[in-house]
């Protein structure tokens, strides 16, 4: 059985603060070069997910729009902890 509908995820790798440039540097494209691969494109296919990656500054901008997006839903359903009784 199949449902027509999307469920938005992130997945999150990341660094201590202060990590060196060249270190984050490194990592960066490592992971970047990974997901290139064959193998993991055909993952991405297989499982139908839609991968957008982001880092840096694009990722920092990426996260405070959806902290922004999610938190009007939260308080449209009346969860956000300013509505606690």
């Amino acid at each position: 059985m199949r449902y027509d509908f999307e469920v938005p995820g992130t997945t999150l790798i990341l660094a201590p603060k202060g990590i060196p440039v060249a270190i984050r540097s490194i990592l960066e494209k490592a992971f970047l070069d990974a997901m290139k691969t064959e193998a993991f494109q055909t993952v991405l296919k297989n499982s139908e997910f839609i991968f957008s990656p982001l880092t840096g500054k694009e990722f920092t901008e990426y996260l405070k729009k959806t902290s922004i997006n999610y938190e009007g839903l939260i308080k449209e359903a009346g969860m956000h902890k300013s509505q606690k009784k």
